[in-house]
């Protein structure tokens, strides 16, 4: 019976040893797992690598990424999620979530492109990025290289600049336009570099009112309201938003996750595709067939720089409806230009396009059920494709320097949709 009893707590001693040693191995792992994560997922900005693992591919839309970014003065840790309903020039490159800084929870997000990131974030009502040193390839300067392609080889070309000169155009004039002299970004006057790595920086994009030098500008939507442009309604009332581009030199890749972000909050399912045209949509030029430089001299008159905005837009979209039957059935169909306009009061303008324009046909003499609608925006400020679009998708202005649709832009740069009718007229276009 004593040989019992001590064999059954000897049985019991090794049953917890045992079970104490696998517990210690447990935790050992454990510990060991966590550690590996967290080494991979914390980065010093100044030697953050060109494409950390954070900033690989999206390929799964459930995944979440978690990254911790180290400055001199703190840390950034980042919780994101790709959006993967939204499209930019072929592929997935937007997340969205929020950064928490010092304890407290901001927003943010990531634009992914070929050569590097772009991340946008809000810290006490302020604004920043963290950029990389080049202008990140999205696929959106495709059509750029192919004319500028195309003036080089036709610089010589009596006929071709005898076309030009005849439009009110010079060669030189021409090629600057689409010539993108660097690919390194460049910091404009209301941006404060605030650290800076190898290949990133930390840039405060807030602007600042500067007595001397600041510029009150705004669009030119009151001059165009779409009751009263006898533009015919498709009743199409699309889930999907689609945009197709012409690049003048290169626009500022976040006003791409500003357009994206300022419809996506509210409507999270929305799918978003933005595209670049190409030469065969909005061009026609055939190098085996000389007659079609008449189409090229044709195009280039269409995006030349005027100076009115209101003229600038008809230019567009009268140019579209000659290329109609190449272009895509549906969709926005934007100019982004380097350069901004005049309104006919003599005000600086940023764009312009039709309130509600999105489900109607601009052309006239098309009575298909064809969506077609045109914009103009210029990237001095990166929020104006988005604040344009909104205008396309029935938004109008607000007396609000915290919204988008901000009849002018005065001190900062609001990138979100805050305006109950706003919001709704927008959710309406779209199907919602």
């Amino acid at each position: 019976m004593k040989k019992q009893c001590i064999l059954k707590n000897l049985q019991k001693s090794i049953v917890a040893i045992v079970c104490t040693l696998l517990l210690l191995s447990c935790e050992k792992e454990d510990n060991f797992i966590a550690g590996q994560e967290n080494s991979s997922q914390f980065f010093e900005l100044s030697n953050l690598p060109e494409k950390p693992s954070f900033a690989k591919d999206i390929e799964n839309k459930e995944e979440v990424r978690k990254f911790t970014i180290t400055t001199k003065e703190e840390q950034l840790h980042f919780t994101l999620k790709p959006v993967f309903n939204a499209n930019f020039f072929g592929k997935k490159r937007f997340l969205m979530g929020n950064v928490s800084i010092n304890g407290k929870d901001e927003k943010a997000t990531m634009t992914l492109g070929e050569n590097g990131f772009l991340i946008s974030y809000q810290k006490e009502e302020e604004e920043f990025e963290i950029v990389y040193k080049e202008r990140l390839e999205l696929g959106q300067n495709k059509l750029n290289t192919e004319i500028k392609s195309i003036l080089e080889k036709n610089k010589n070309n009596t006929e071709f600049l005898s076309q030009l000169r005849k439009k009110g155009m010079s060669y030189s004039k021409v090629y600057d336009q689409f010539n993108t002299v660097s690919k390194k970004r460049q910091i404009s006057a209301n941006e404060k570099v605030m650290e800076s790595g190898q290949n990133y920086s930390i840039i405060n994009t807030t602007q600042e009112r500067d007595k001397n030098s600041f510029t009150h500008a705004s669009c030119t939507i009151e001059n165009n309201i779409i009751k009263n442009s006898g533009f015919i309604n498709t009743k199409v009332a699309p889930r999907t938003f689609y945009t197709h581009v012409v690049v003048d030199k290169t626009y500022d890749e976040k006003g791409y996750g500003v357009l994206t972000a300022s419809l996506i909050e509210h409507m999270p399912d929305l799918t978003i595709n933005i595209w670049a045209l190409s030469n065969d949509q909005i061009i026609g030029f055939d190098p085996t067939n000389p007659t079609t430089l008449t189409n090229f001299s044709d195009f280039l008159q269409a995006v030349a720089q005027v100076k009115n905005s209101i003229d600038q837009l008809n230019k567009w979209r009268n140019h579209l409806v000659k290329r109609m039957k190449y272009l895509p059935k549906q969709g926005a169909f934007g100019l982004l230009k380097e350069d901004r306009w005049k309104t006919q009061n003599g005000e600086i303008s940023y764009g312009s396009a039709y309130t509600g324009a999105y489900n109607y046909n601009e052309d006239y003499s098309d009575q298909s059920t064809r969506a077609f609608s045109s914009y103009i925006a210029c990237d001095n400020n990166v929020v104006t494709i988005g604040h344009e679009i909104g205008h396309l998708l029935g938004a109008k202005h607000v007396n609000n320097a915290t919204d988008i649709m901000a009849a002018t832009i005065d001190i900062f740069t609001p990138s979100r949709h805050k305006d109950a009718n706003n919001i709704k007229a927008i959710k309406s276009t779209l199907g919602r």
